[in-house]
């Protein structure tokens, strides 16, 4: 069995962009591309002789170099989700950030932040499963954030049906860093139908209030009579309510432990895929609104609505301008680690 693939996938800017194919021995298959460390596949054997794609995606690179989309399968960075008014102030001094997101803030690192850049990959295997090592060299001043930044995400499949995502990183001035992945998972495979009949559980006995723009406040809600009770599954159909799902979750136990933190499901299938993380949030997202995405933009979208769930681990968005919440600062000599991984079944 080869557990390692490598080809070209196309070019960005006159630059090679190398798809990864890993495959471990019980038949399931992770592709990932060196352009936004992007999750192209993520497949499990469909009883049938073939495959089940899982991660929202498309075959070929244009579509996500080339046109907008809505950060399918990418990596999040230097900070996920959103960081209000596009400014911190660290160590006295006021950084002004890529305003990307809605109300004035910064989402997702900026207009062009990691999900749009190139990394580098090397590809390993050893007789228990299948790694990929992605690199890159975030510059000082790039969309606005302080400090080069060495950050490596490393993947991983093993015969446990794990697939691992681990992320470190390295500055040379004081500078924030918060990473996450934006893969939209469908048990179904993406391709059959929405995600609907997928029942979500999240480890949280409390979720963060977010203000008018979507940007969390600092203030933590307990769960409890809420729609965002998600200590036993519930339904996607019955949580989603034919509009957008989107709480941020803070996760019970300690935060920097690898720990279960959720579990999306399809009982009638036997599918699952459980979440473990040493992150201290979640956000969920049920990508209702998938459609207006590219409709408001006057694109014709490749997808319907709710084609995939998107769970993002990640530290509590804009904490840096949080006193009260843990910082997210990394300082010269520190390293910054967040481990991941999903188990499967079927």
């Amino acid at each position: 069995m080869q557990r390692v693939e490598k080809k070209l996938f196309g070019s960005v800017n006159g630059k090679e962009i190398h798809l990864f194919r890993l495959t471990n021995a019980n038949g399931m298959v992770a592709e990932i591309m060196e352009f936004g460390g992007r999750i192209r596949a993520l497949c499990l054997p469909d009883g049938k002789g073939g495959l089940d794609n899982m991660s929202v995606g498309h075959d070929s690179l244009e579509p996500y170099s080339e046109r907008f989309n809505p950060w399918l399968g990418a990596l999040l960075g230097r900070t996920a989700s959103r960081i209000a008014g596009a400014r911190f102030t660290l160590d006295g001094k006021v950084h002004n950030l890529s305003a990307s997101g809605p109300a004035g803030s910064s989402m997702h690192g900026g207009f062009t932040g990691f999900d749009c850049r190139i990394w580098s990959g090397e590809a390993d295997s050893d007789p228990s499963g299948a790694t990929l090592k992605l690199s890159y060299l975030s510059p000082d001043g790039e969309e606005g954030y302080p400090g080069s930044v060495n950050v490596t995400v490393t993947y991983r499949l093993d015969d446990d049906n794990r697939f691992h995502m681990n992320w470190a990183a390295a500055t040379d001035a004081p500078t924030i860093i918060d990473m996450s992945s934006h893969v939209y998972l469908n048990l179904n495979g993406f391709r059959k139908r929405d995600i609907m009949n997928e029942c979500l559980r999240v480890n949280a006995s409390r979720y963060l209030e977010k203000d008018a723009s979507g940007t969390p406040t600092g203030n933590f809600i307990p769960v409890e009579g809420s729609p965002f009770d998600l200590r036993a599954p519930k339904r996607m159909e019955t949580l989603s309510q034919g509009a957008v799902y989107n709480p941020i979750m803070a996760l019970d136990g300690e935060a920097g432990v690898l720990r279960e933190v959720a579990e999306a499901s399809i009982p009638e299938l036997g599918r699952s895929c459980t979440l473990y993380s040493t992150a201290r949030a979640l956000q969920v997202y049920n990508a209702w609104n998938m459609e207006s995405f590219y409709s408001s933009r006057n694109l014709q979208s490749p997808f319907g609505a709710a084609p995939g769930l998107a769970l993002e681990p990640q530290n509590y968005p804009n904490a840096i301008n949080i006193p009260s919440l843990p910082s997210p600062i990394l300082r010269p000599g520190e390293t910054y680690d967040a481990r991941q991984y999903f188990q499967f079944t079927w």
